[in-house]
């Protein structure tokens, strides 16, 4: 029976992936691959699927317990930055997609559990003052 993710890091060091947005820099992009809309990582589980993939494999492939989403700004807020505040539920479908191991349920050499994690940046912007100052605020 698998166990559940709080029960394993009650029991042992769970080792999570690596930086997403360093290991899709690395595979180096076009700006067509974003659409045009460039710095839009989140819009490559659309238009790359395959590069998005093949950063969680390779995680898989070292052992990582915990695979984590693209979807650090796959929120309306930062989508509508980009003009497509309305893919918000698209993108993060797929990303949860992408991110399941092929197979049966994923599992490391040695058969512990893997764990997919949705991951989020914080909803906190900052916006411009008409006196040049700035200000933080949370979006409710």
């Amino acid at each position: 029976m698998a166990k559940s993710f709080l029960q394993s890091v009650q029991e042992r060091v769970v080792v999570y992936d690596g930086a997403m947005g360093t290991n899709i820099q690395f595979r180096n992009p076009s700006v067509d691959d974003f659409w045009g809309k460039e710095g839009c990582n989140e819009l490559l589980v659309l238009s790359r699927p395959d590069i998005i993939s093949d950063i969680h494999a390779a995680f898989y492939k070292v052992g990582c317990d915990v695979v984590e989403t693209n979807t650090f700004g796959s929120t309306r807020i930062v989508l509508a930055e980009y003009q497509l505040e309305d893919k918000v539920a698209e993108l993060n479908i797929v990303a949860a997609q992408l991110a399941k191991m092929p197979g049966p349920a994923p599992t490391t050499p040695d058969s512990r559990d893997r764990t997919i994690r949705e991951v989020l940046r914080k909803l906190e912007k900052e916006i411009e003052r008409q006196d040049g100052r700035s200000r933080r605020f949370r979006p409710s």
